[in-house]
């Protein structure tokens, strides 16, 4: 993978796996394309409202600080705000949050 080229290896990846939400790929004036980093302030965003220690976190993504965890988070707070389903999906081994 092209570090420099991660966005549009990314918005390719999905186009491929046949995911067609136009958000995702829209550039205007209030918004820009998914973008790479993005997948790293969802997992702080997620794991927090699933119950996860920021220690847990920063183990997993490399942040130095609470500062930083925060700076990530999403203005969602909890599980049921992010209308994630059960619970279970964010917490088990094979969720997206790998332990």
């Amino acid at each position: 993978m092209n570090w420099f080229g991660a966005a549009e290896d990314l918005r390719a990846c999905l186009k491929e796996a046949g995911v067609h939400r136009p958000q995702l790929f829209e550039a205007s004036g209030t918004r820009i394309p998914l973008r790479a980093h993005d997948l790293r302030a969802t997992f702080v965003t997620v794991n927090l409202a699933a119950g996860k220690t920021e220690a847990w976190i920063t183990d997993r993504t490399g942040h130095k600080s609470s500062q930083m965890i925060y700076r990530y988070k999403r203005q969602d707070r909890t599980h049921a705000e992010l209308n994630l389903g059960p619970r279970s999906r964010c917490t088990t081994r094979s969720s997206i949050s790998p332990e």
